[in-house]
């Protein structure tokens, strides 16, 4: 929250001039809704383990919009360093995603904004997302090296957009808040209907 004063000049019952201040209290998003907005974060997966299936090769990292706005994300630009440790798949996905993903052939997800690879010959990836809505992504980071970790730096561009009472509804169905729900599905296949 900011507070801002306005100072100006009225006239008061008796007719003096007197001066009268005003406090008026900005959000940060009301501030920022009309402006593109940035954030910079850094991602760090350890070296991958082939025959690992926990999941633990995979580092998430998820953002949700605050109350009542959403994102509109423009781009995103990542980058590795060109020491040792830069072999590694980027990914960005809608909503909060959270898979064995790149572990079991045919676990996709449908949800897939962005993927990209880097290597010794890649270290920069820049991704255009159009514009794209959503209440909350994830980011995936993953290293494709047996011997050495992979670190990336992920800088997002994204405005924030106040949602209409239909959207709030629509995404606390599709993107709800909360822990409770990402860990209430099944994990296993039941096959006694069958």
């Amino acid at each position: 929250m900011s507070l801002y004063s306005l100072l100006y000049l009225r006239k008061d019952i008796s007719g003096t001039l007197c001066y009268v201040t005003w406090y008026i209290v900005i959000s940060m998003e009301d501030r920022q809704v009309d402006k593109i907005n940035r954030l910079a974060t850094y991602l760090f997966a350890p070296p991958m383990i082939p025959e690992n299936i926990t999941g633990i090769n995979n580092t998430w990292l998820y953002n949700r919009a605050p109350a009542g706005y959403k994102f509109l994300l423009d781009s995103m630009q990542i980058s590795t360093t060109q020491e040792e440790g830069r072999d590694g798949i980027f990914a960005c996905f809608d909503g909060h995603e959270y898979t064995h993903w790149n572990i079991f052939p045919g676990v996709v997800s449908h949800e897939l904004l962005y993927r990209g690879e880097l290597n010794q010959y890649i270290l920069n990836l820049d991704a255009n997302l159009k514009m794209w809505e959503c209440k909350e992504y994830s980011l995936a980071l993953r290293s494709s090296s047996q011997e050495l970790p992979v670190k990336v730096c992920v800088i997002i561009w994204f405005y924030l957009r106040k949602m209409t009472k239909l959207e709030e509804l629509q995404y606390a169905v599709m993107q709800p808040k909360g822990d409770m729900y990402k860990k209430s599905f099944r994990t296993t296949v039941d096959t006694g209907g069958i």
